[in-house]
C-alpha cells in the first residue's frame, strides 16, 4: 500500500490538471468575463493545492511522553504526544494515530484530530490505558493531512517505536499475609521472616543501594573508606524463593505475590536467591542492596506460563542445591503436589491462593482476592 501511495497522489494530481486544462479550452470557446474568471479563481485554488501538497510531514518533530518512568500492573498509562515544527505552515488538519500493542490492547488504536494552522506547538493527550504487566511495544506513529478541500490526501509514519514496560503490583503487606495464613501460626517462619536480627554481624565496604543509617562513621572517617554495618540474619543468608508459572487463571496474582514478597525482601537487604519458573526460566542471586531492583523487576515483568511438564524438571534442579525454598505457585496440580511431597515440608513451602474450598494441611493459602487489583503505590 505505501507503494502505490505515490502513484496514487500523482494521479490525483494528473486529474486535476486535466480538468484545469479542460476548463481552459472551454474558457476559450466562450471567451467572457465570467468563464476567465472562473478560470483565474480556479487556477488559484489549484495553486494552493499544489502548495500544501508539497509541504513535508516530517517536518513535524513528535516526541512520546508517558505520565511515569516506571509502570505497575493496575497503573493509568497517560501517553501525551507532543508535535513541534522551527516554521508556521497553514495545515488544514493533522490526524494522529498511534497503534496500541496486542500485549497490552489487542487490535486498538489511540486517535487524535488536531487543526494546527499556523501554530508550530501541538501538544496532544490521547485517552487513559491501563496498564499489563509485561513489555509493550509501541510502534511509530502514523500522520494524516490533506488540503483544506480534502482532494489530496497524504499520510506518513515517523517517530520511533518505544518499549514500555510493566511491572507485577506490589503488595508491601506480603508478610503479614503469609503470617497470618501459615499453618500453625508460623511453624516455617524461620524461612520467610523479613525482620532484622540486631546482632552485629561485622563491616563492610559500602555500595550503592545500602541504608544511610547502617554507615558507620567512625571506622569511615578512620580508613578514608565508607564502611556500612552488616547485621546477622540467618534466615536471610538462606533464603531461597521460586515462582511455579503453570498456565492458571491465578497466574498474575500469585506472581504479584512472589513479586511483592520478593522486593520485600530486597527493600530490607535481604540476601536472597530468586528461581522463576516459566517462560523464560531464570534463576537471580542478589547480595544485599536495593540497586538490584531494576533487574529483579525486568525479570518478573517478562515472564510467561509455561507448560507443568517443562517446569518440574527445572524445580527437582533447583531443590537439589537449595536449603529450603519457599515456592509461590498460581496451581497445585497432582504432580506439583507429588513433587513436593517427595522432597518434603523441611525442604520446600508451597504457597498457593485460594477463594475457597478444601485445603491441602502443608500448603499456606493466601486470599485471590488480596492480590486481585493493585493496592498502594511505590
Amino acid at each position: 500500500m505505501n507503494k502505490l501511495r505515490p502513484l496514487f497522489l500523482a494521479s490525483k494530481w494528473v486529474g486535476l490538471v486535466l480538468l484545469f486544462a479542460g476548463l481552459i479550452v472551454y474558457t476559450l470557446f466562450q471567451g467572457d468575463n465570467a468563464s476567465w474568471f472562473l478560470t483565474y479563481f480556479f487556477g488559484l485554488v489549484l495553486l494552493f493545492i499544489l502548495v500544501l501538497s508539497l509541504y513535508r510531514l516530517k517536518n513535524w518533530r513528535l516526541v512520546r511522553k508517558f505520565n511515569k518512568q516506571e509502570y505497575f500492573a493496575g497503573d493509568a498509562i497517560d501517553i501525551e504526544l507532543l508535535l513541534t515544527r522551527k516554521s508556521h505552515f497553514p495545515v488544514s488538519y493533522l490526524l494522529v494515530r498511534q497503534p496500541i500493542p496486542n500485549s497490552l490492547l489487542a487490535g486498538h488504536t489511540l486517535r487524535e484530530l488536531a487543526f494546527p494552522f499556523f501554530k508550530n506547538t501541538l501538544a496532544l493527550p490521547f485517552e487513559t490505558l491501563e496498564a499489563k504487566r509485561g513489555i509493550h511495544r509501541f510502534a511509530p506513529l502514523e500522520l494524516r493531512t490533506s488540503d483544506p478541500l480534502g482532494l489530496i490526501e497524504r499520510s506518513i509514519t515517523t517517530g520511533e517505536a518505544e518499549t514500555l514496560t510493566v511491572f507485577p503490583a506490589y503488595f508491601p503487606e506480603i508478610a503479614d499475609k503469609l503470617s497470618e495464613a501459615a499453618p500453625e501460626r508460623g511453624k516455617n517462619a524461620t524461612h520467610w521472616t523479613i525482620k532484622k536480627n540486631d546482632n552485629l554481624h561485622g563491616l563492610r565496604e559500602y555500595s550503592a543501594g545500602d541504608r544511610i543509617a547502617s554507615i558507620d562513621w567512625k571506622t569511615t572517617a578512620k580508613t578514608g573508606t565508607m564502611m556500612t554495618r552488616e547485621f546477622e540474619n540467618s534466615a536471610k543468608s538462606r533464603m531461597s524463593v521460586g515462582f511455579f508459572g503453570a498456565p492458571h487463571p491465578d497466574f498474575e496474582a500469585a506472581l504479584s505475590a512472589a513479586y511483592s514478597f520478593v522486593r520485600k525482601m530486597v527493600e530490607e537487604n535481604g540476601e536472597l536467591r530468586v528461581a522463576l519458573f516459566g517462560s523464560p526460566s531464570e534463576t537471580l542471586d542478589f547480595n544485599q542492596g536495593k540497586k538490584h531492583l531494576s533487574e529483579l523487576s525486568h525479570a518478573f515483568a517478562k515472564i510467561k506460563p509455561q507448560e507443568p511438564a517443562v517446569l518440574l524438571p527445572l524445580l527437582q534442579e533447583e531443590l537439589a542445591q537449595s536449603e529450603h525454598l519457599l515456592l509461590f505457585t498460581s496451581t497445585t496440580s497432582e504432580a506439583l503436589l507429588r513433587e513436593v511431597h517427595k522432597w518434603g515440608e523441611n525442604k520446600v513451602t508451597l504457597v498457593a491462593l485460594q477463594e475457597n474450598g478444601p485445603q491441602h494441611p502443608q500448603i499456606i493459602y493466601l486470599s485471590k482476592m488480596a492480590f486481585s487489583r493493585r493496592k498502594g503505590g511505590f
